[in-house]
């Protein structure tokens, strides 16, 4: 697979994972409210892969199409931007709002000039784990390692192909918290 461009192309997202699974009984759920804007394949293939990485930690994603389908109260809604401004976030692939807790934007277009076809779906499943971890963790923040790194390398996209970039044991925690955080807020 070939990855094109990848030395000069900066990524502001990022995530981590830690050495050991969480089991399955304490998995935490959330819906993620996206349109489908991808070719079906890549479409499938990067909610998968961020579906297995997420499931790693304890976190179960519940992936929902926009509209009539999406009525959870506390959804993560994921947009999609072609033809993103230049100046808009200069070689950011997606942006959250960790603070609102909601929205997250993918710059489509970004990602797909960042990698080669056969690498979009790795590349996209983990922009879309980085910016839900933002979420999930409700702060602004990133590691130096890993999903949430705040700019990926050339070595990095390679290793998304081969096995996955992992959470560090720090954002773990942090998502967990800030998982608790959310849900007792929506409890009130």
């Amino acid at each position: 697979m070939k990855i094109m461009g990848v030395a000069t192309v900066a990524v502001l997202v990022g995530v981590g994972v830690c050495d050991g699974a969480i089991p399955q009984q304490d998995a935490r759920r959330v819906t993620v409210c996206m349109e489908r804007v991808a070719s079906p394949v890549v479409f499938y293939q990067a909610r998968a892969i961020a579906s297995k990485m997420c499931s790693e930690i304890g976190v179960k994603i519940d992936w929902r199409s926009r509209g009539a389908s999406c009525t959870a109260v506390d959804a993560i809604v994921i947009e999609f931007t072609d033809n993103t401004p230049a100046a808009l976030l200069p070689g950011a692939m997606a942006c959250a709002l960790p603070y609102e807790r909601i929205h997250i934007r993918v710059f489509l277009d970004r990602v797909r000039e960042a990698v080669g076809p056969d690498a979009m779906p790795y590349l996209l499943g983990h922009v879309l784990v980085h910016e839900i971890g933002h979420l999930l963790q409700g702060i602004d923040r990133n590691s130096e390692t890993g999903v949430m790194k705040a700019r990926w390398d050339a070595d990095d996209y390679k290793r998304m192909v081969s096995s996955r970039l992992p959470f560090t044991e720090e954002d773990v925690r942090l998502i967990h918290d800030g998982m608790q955080g959310r849900a007792a807020r929506l409890r009130r």
